[in-house]
């Protein structure tokens, strides 16, 4: 074999030890530390009450979409912007239109 070869294989030797004395390390702290505790109290991520509108500011959420609202997305919208006023929210309005023009909702006669 040339020199080359034989610096190569003395490389992936190394490499092999290196990689054999850090999975031995890990086994052996691993059996040392006997059994993981279970975990007593799970603290939510978010509670339950928390809601899409405290993500965004509201000019983020309000504004219409580029692109067509589907009869499903529109339904979501409307019930996620319930506290928005139809007149001051884009989306909210976007959202009434597509369901009128489906049939879905009938607005009032004022």
């Amino acid at each position: 074999m040339s020199g080359e070869a034989f610096g190569i294989v003395g490389i992936v030797v190394v490499c092999l030890s290196i990689i054999g004395i850090i999975v031995a390390e890990d086994i052996r702290a691993r059996r040392d530390d006997g059994p993981q505790p279970a975990m007593r109290s799970l603290r939510p991520i978010a509670s339950p009450s928390h809601h899409r509108a405290r993500e965004y500011p509201p000019e983020w959420r309000c504004a219409p979409l580029r692109h067509p609202m589907s009869i499903n997305r529109a339904r979501f919208e409307m019930q996620d912007h319930r506290a928005c006023s139809l007149d001051a929210c884009p989306r909210k309005n976007q959202a009434h239109a597509v369901l009128v023009f489906a049939g879905k909702i009938i607005p009032q006669q004022r």
